[in-house]
């Protein structure tokens, strides 16, 4: 290609990408162009978009540079088209890095744009970053109609409590950084009551049934029938009533916490609904996950039908309401890996209430 062609292809070239308007994150994947020309000490790179005459992006070794005034612009931000860049040490854009200015810390992301108003993942762990791209530090945060809490250090608040500086109120955030709201919710085993602004108001310990036989039971039957036999019959079983709504709700509730993590929803099986049920009954005579015969809650399936790979179940009582059992089991991390579980993906439902007001809760789980 002779010299005159040359030329005339580059300026064919600068008037495509002027004529485009084209953002830089744009030919970010086009890395298979020659870019040898591209340097900080030769600023006339082959790829390259104008601001204005002697400002322009260049593409060079996988990284982008800002020329301002024909000088490269480095340890510096850079507003362009409405968005806050960073050009780091050596002049090159950064993307999905961290940058410490000014002793705050600022994200640039997709694009090396500056995250701002929005969440950052990192390592397991949120950050929030403010209007002003500031990484957000010991505050409270009001996102899509909830409150959370960023710490010192920025790390958002999960599965722990938090003493307001202003007011001196505990609060909760749950798995989801989430501050309780009013209501009640279970950690432990204790009942903790909310007001309306999600402060702790109430702690109710629940007693808890023997778990041992008495220590002096008799040792000898009796020899002869009781002199005063009772005068009234005995009294009849408790009678269970089945709630099917509250189990329908259930259902729905587990299959809209899958889909917040993009997981595949449950489907329903009335073999495993039957297992359920049997359950059910049976945690009213003993709250345990072995069945009042001693037998393994799991043998359960095979009685009412059900083959499975992988199983699991969660149970609960007390509770009055199916969102404050899902608060209840979300909350808790080993019914919380039950319910979201990839490899759990049918799901039977079981609730029951007895005479006295109590409600059992029973989700069994398969592949």
């Amino acid at each position: 290609m002779d010299r005159w062609f040359k030329n005339l292809f580059l300026v064919f070239l600068a008037a495509v990408f002027i004529i485009g308007a084209v953002n830089p994150a744009v030919y970010a994947g086009a890395r298979d162009i020659d870019y040898s020309e591209a340097s900080a000490e030769n600023p006339s790179p082959v790829y390259s978009v104008a601001a204005q005459p002697g400002d322009y992006w260049a593409f060079h070794n996988t990284n982008w540079y800002y020329y301002h005034n024909g000088v490269l612009l480095q340890d510096d931000w850079l507003f362009w088209e409405s968005n806050w860049y960073y050009l780091g040490a050596g002049g090159a854009m950064l993307e999905f890095e961290w940058t410490l200015w000014n002793g705050v810390w600022y994200y640039l992301g997709f694009n090396g744009v500056m995250a701002e108003e929005e969440w950052v993942p990192d390592n397991q762990y949120w950050y929030y970053l403010d209007s002003g791209g500031a990484m957000a530090q010991d505050k409270w945060i009001y996102w899509m109609n909830g409150w959370y809490y960023v710490k010192d250090g920025g790390k958002m608040a999960e599965n722990e409590w938090i003493i307001d500086k202003n007011d001196g109120g505990s609060y909760y955030l749950g798995a989801s950084g989430l501050m309780a709201s009013e209501g009640t919710i279970v950690i432990g085993g204790v009942i903790y009551k909310f007001n309306a602004s999600g402060r702790l108001i109430e702690v109710e310990h629940p007693t808890e049934p023997p778990t041992s036989p008495p220590t002096n039971p008799p040792t000898e039957p009796p020899t002869s029938p009781p002199t005063n036999p009772p005068t009234e019959p005995p009294t009849s079983p408790d009678l269970l009533v089945e709630l099917s709504s509250f189990a329908n709700e259930v259902f729905n509730l587990v299959n809209a916490e899958r889909a917040k993590y993009g997981l595949k929803l449950c489907n329903s099986n009335a073999a495993l609904s039957k297992a359920a049920m049997i359950r059910a009954k049976e945690i009213t005579i003993s709250f345990s996950h072995t069945r009042p015969d001693g037998r393994s809650w799991s043998t359960a399936y095979a009685e009412a039908g059900v083959s499975y790979y992988s199983a699991a179940e969660n149970i609960a009582y007390g509770y009055s309401t199916p969102q404050s059992v899902m608060i209840a089991w979300m909350n808790s991390e080993g019914h919380r890996k039950n319910i979201l579980s990839p490899y759990l993906g049918t799901l039977g439902v079981a609730v029951v209430r007895k005479t006295n007001g109590s409600i059992y809760w029973v989700q069994s789980f398969k592949d």
